[in-house]
């Protein structure tokens, strides 16, 4: 009767891929709720099995007794018996006596095929679980099992993962028993098992790829430092060298572009640009911008703000269609770029450079009007002018929109005044601090 239950369990342990000890484990908890349904008033039910031995025992906790009363032989034992299980036993102390009905091995096949199967798919859901948790932000490779309106089936071993729409490369086609590869991007576990979401459109999905056909890479030896894609059309990688002497865009192409179009299969027609990062910001840039040729780049370090002069007759290629080319070199970079032509930049840092000019002549006006006074406190010391950075025509400016004294300009709001032509937020905030620093 035992030898159909150990061979239940080995069966089921080995179908759902579980350890036999947790099939084990499972089995005695059910066997446990089965032989109480049996026997209700039994206490302290244990069930040992090993299906090695091909063994089942059963123990319940009964009171020992001198001599058992009649219709209390679910919950007492003679001393006699007691002392078999315990030699310490003594009356009215309580022992586990095994308590294994005869036909108990085929309620426990029984119970095994029925009861546990549920418990042993919550185990397998968990051992799923933790095993492709463990694999999240690698590549997996699997072959497609169905192809729907909205995702992609693929059967991945021990569990199937879904490609939604949105992690798909545009463009790209599936068919059922199609191999591909794909980022593992998530791992959610559900009711009805963990959701394994895969991901070819993911930035990290070209990371890994380089990671895995370029040596240097995998090593440490080269470094990706950033990376900005619009799947299926471009992408642009910046990587750079850890170790003298290697040249990290040239590790990546490798041989006669051996490396690179390795990827660029397995992407189709998704174009890659591999730059060269640099720690010089205006460098970076001109060469996020390859492959048009660039002139110069005026930075703004303050504003993360460049300015990329290149040709005339480069002017199409640095911007890319649809403006992809400089998106993406602005994502890599992380600067906001302004690719202008030659003409077009010198119009531009011109009128920067008037813009500048005239606050600073704005600036020295006002510390003049206040040399000029300096002496003359009692008459001008309410003056608008006196307030630091307001001349003559901002204060007329004040005067007509109503703000007439100092007092006026401190205890006004900085929209109130931004509302004054000629005047922005950010000088009104200065011209109202000023103000409370002068009364």
């Amino acid at each position: 009767m035992k030898t159909e239950l150990g061979m239940a369990v080995k069966r089921m342990a080995a179908e759902k891929n579980v350890p036999e000890e947790s099939v084990v484990e499972i089995l005695e908890a059910a066997l446990v709720s089965a032989y109480k349904k049996d026997h209700p008033d039994a206490k302290g039910v244990v069930v040992t099995l090993n299906p090695e031995e091909d063994e089942l025992r059963i123990f319940a906790l009964k009171l020992v007794v001198d001599e058992v009363e009649e219709g209390q032989e679910e919950n007492q034992v003679p001393m006699l018996i007691a002392k078999v299980y315990d030699p310490d036993a003594e009356i009215e102390g309580e022992v586990l006596v095994e308590v294994t009905p005869k036909d108990f091995g085929r309620i426990a096949a029984q119970t095994a095929k029925q009861v546990v199967m549920q418990r042993i798919k919550e185990v397998e859901r968990d051992i799923i679980f933790k095993e492709y948790s463990d694999k999240v932000n690698e590549i997996l490779s699997g072959q497609i099992r169905k192809v729907e309106h909205s995702h992609v089936i693929i059967n991945l071993g021990r569990a199937d993962g879904i490609l939604p729409y949105r992690e798909q490369i545009p463009g790209e086609h599936y068919y059922q028993g199609q191999r591909v590869r794909a980022l593992l991007k998530e791992v959610a576990q559900t009711t009805k098992g963990p959701q394994i979401v895969m991901s070819r459109a993911d930035e990290d999905f070209i990371k890994r790829l380089f990671e895995l056909e370029i040596p240097e890479i995998y090593a440490g030896t080269v470094e990706i430092k950033a990376i900005a894609r619009e799947a299926g059309r471009r992408t642009k990688i910046a990587v750079a060298a850890r170790q003298e002497g290697v040249d990290p865009v040239g590790a990546c192409v490798g041989q006669r572009g051996a490396r690179i179009q390795v990827i660029m299969a397995e992407l189709g027609q998704e174009k890659i640009d591999i730059i060269a990062y640099d720690a010089d910001p205006a460098t970076y840039i001109a060469n996020s911008l390859k492959p048009a040729q660039i002139n110069q780049v005026v930075i703004n370090k303050d504003e993360s703000y460049a300015v990329v002069i290149v040709p005339e007759n480069q002017l199409s290629l640095a911007i890319g269609k649809a403006g992809q080319n400089v998106r993406l070199a602005a994502k890599l970079v992380g600067w906001h770029l302004d690719v202008k032509s030659p003409e077009e930049a010198q119009e531009l840092l011109a009128s920067l450079e008037k813009e500048a000019r005239a606050a600073e002549d704005e600036i020295k006006s006002a510390a003049s009007k206040l040399g000029d006074h300096a002496d003359d406190t009692h008459e001008h010391a309410f003056g608008l002018t006196d307030i630091k950075g307001v001349g003559p025509k901002a204060a007329e400016k004040l005067k007509e929109a109503g703000f007439e004294t100092v007092a006026s300009v401190a205890e006004a709001e900085p929209d109130e005044l931004a509302k004054i032509d000629g005047i922005s937020l950010k000088k009104a905030e200065a011209y109202i601090e000023a103000a409370k620093k002068r009364i």
